[in-house]
């Protein structure tokens, strides 16, 4: 029941399994040190990573350096395309956030999804990033050439474990997600 200047209390319950809830929770460790004994695999990658905040691209920085990476930012839809277009090979895959300022984040992966057909290039994945995945338009994101999604704040195991199924979809096309964070 609800009064003035009081305010309103809720009893939400949720019946979502324990079990399945612990059994979950459980097998995180497990799959954690899975994922951290196959991040050697990703030393050398380099990927190219658009995001117009600098506070993101710090904290990226830092999670991209851990995993052994490298990488190099742009902060805008027209220079994602512009540099992934100059030099198409030196990239293992793009990161990019869902808004971009000048070119839109769909409109720039359109762009490179052309150029790629017009230049014969092997399609390079592209991630979208966003903390609110309502805002995400799946279906024109996946026709984009969008391969998958990261949420923010992006956790080191997440990340690792996208761009070992990353790249694990590239050596084969075939290959069915081996790590997820669902």
């Amino acid at each position: 029941m609800s009064s003035n200047n009081v305010g309103t209390k809720f009893k939400i319950e949720l019946n979502c399994g324990v079990s399945n809830l612990e059994m979950i929770t459980s097998s995180l460790p497990a799959l954690n040190k899975q994922i951290e004994t196959q991040i050697p695999k990703l030393e050398g990658h380099h990927l190219l990573i658009a995001d117009d905040k600098e506070a993101s691209q710090r904290k990226l920085q830092d999670l991209i350096d851990s995993l052994g990476l490298t990488c190099e930012f742009v902060d805008n839809g027209l220079d994602l395309v512009e540099v992934y277009t100059e030099h198409p090979s030196k990239f293992f895959a793009i990161i990019s956030d869902v808004s971009l300022p000048i070119m839109n984040t769909y409109e720039a992966a359109e762009k490179i999804r052309r150029f790629e057909e017009m230049s014969a290039k092997r399609q390079i994945p592209i991630l979208f990033k966003s903390w609110d995945m309502s805002e995400v338009d799946r279906p024109r994101a996946q026709n984009s050439g969008v391969v998958d999604f990261l949420i923010k704040p992006l956790e080191r195991h997440v990340l690792a474990g996208q761009l070992l199924n990353t790249l694990r979809k590239r050596k084969n096309p075939h290959t069915v997600c081996v790590y997820s964070q669902d």
